[in-house]
């Protein structure tokens, strides 16, 4: 019960933080006179916008192996970035049914794109106007993103790449929806790896259903112990039984 008021906090915590960002990004842009939604093209209809998923879902495949590089060899600054996941970000959402984590990593990637992509990107790329404006909206958007997420100095500038890399997606697809989906489904994936996995002797890795066997496999160790002592017990009697002499001997 503890837990699953838990869970509730940190969801409830992460969906108002991040979607606040979102709500930051459209009352800033209302008063500069530029929307953060001007690349969505709302009125473009359905398949504008299922060309702007798509680009965002293959967008979110080659961010798959940074996820294995940080897990299987933290070295040089990758080293704390693995420290501060496994003792901050893992405790604080392991609770955390799959669902909710897939509604925390909507928000944050709609509350962010829209805050860094869509306001500071775009806007900037507007404002100063081409050629350069696209590059130095690129920039400017992609370090505040890698200072808003300054946990560790790699960290953050990880997330300073990873925020070139969103902004570059967003130029390609001219759709805010690419880096928004790519975004979403990336944090959905690591939050889910990182919180779903096992690790048991031997520094094995076991993930989704291989983490329900391990713990089946306790559950039937700690079952299945009352049980063979019972058995050891009724051994015993049965042999003090058919053998009167046994323990006559006792001083």
């Amino acid at each position: 019960m503890w837990r699953q008021g838990r869970s509730t906090d940190i969801t409830r915590t992460a969906l108002v933080f991040e979607g606040s960002l979102g709500v930051l990004a459209l009352l800033l842009g209302w008063t500069l006179g530029f929307s953060p939604l001007r690349s969505l093209s709302l009125d473009a209809g359905w398949m504008h916008a299922a060309r702007g998923a798509g680009w965002g879902l293959l967008g979110t495949l080659p961010l798959l192996p940074l996820l294995l590089v940080l897990e299987r060899y933290p070295v040089g600054p990758l080293e704390p970035i693995r420290r501060f996941v496994e003792e901050v970000i893992v405790p604080l959402f392991q609770d955390v049914s799959p669902g909710k984590l897939a509604g925390i990593s909507l928000a944050a990637g709609v509350g962010e794109e829209l805050l860094f992509r869509g306001l500071l990107q775009d806007g900037l790329a507007s404002w100063i106007g081409p050629p350069h404006g696209v590059w130095i909206g690129l920039a400017v958007a992609s370090v505040l993103f890698g200072l808003a997420h300054c946990v560790t100095w790699g960290y953050a500038v990880l997330a300073a790449l990873i925020g070139v890399y969103f902004g570059l997606l967003l130029l390609a697809a001219n759709n805010l929806l690419a880096p928004l989906t790519a975004h979403a489904v990336y944090d959905f994936v690591a939050l889910v790896y990182l919180t779903r996995r096992t690790v048991i002797p031997g520094g094995q890795v076991h993930v989704f259903g291989q983490r329900a066997f391990a713990w089946w496999c306790l559950l039937a160790e700690k079952c299945t112990r009352p049980r063979r002592v019972n058995d050891y017990r009724r051994t015993r009697h049965k042999k003090r039984r058919s053998d009167p002499g046994e323990g006559s001997d006792r001083p």
